[in-house]
């Protein structure tokens, strides 16, 4: 992901020279959302927690499922950064 990222850095500072082109959105502001974004949804151990407590709040309901959760099996996002 990270050289996917630096590949479209390179690629927005390019287009940053042609103003017809980046006149109408912010492609260096999209760009770093989605870098944000990406690594967030990459933190599983975060998704984990998130799982247990959807898990928690529709326990009553039959026809939800939440696979289990291995702990030990589950990094962080900071292992891709």
């Amino acid at each position: 992901m990270k050289l996917d990222l630096a590949i479209l850095g390179h690629l927005v500072r390019f287009l940053s020279r042609f103003p017809r082109v980046t006149e109408n959105a912010d492609w260096q502001g999209m760009l770093n959302e989605f870098g944000t974004t990406i690594f967030q949804e990459m933190d599983y151990v975060q998704e984990g927690h998130n799982a247990e407590r959807f898990r928690e709040n529709f326990k009553t309901w039959r026809v939800i499922h939440v696979p289990v959760i291995y702990w030990s099996h589950t990094t962080s996002s900071n292992c891709f950064r």
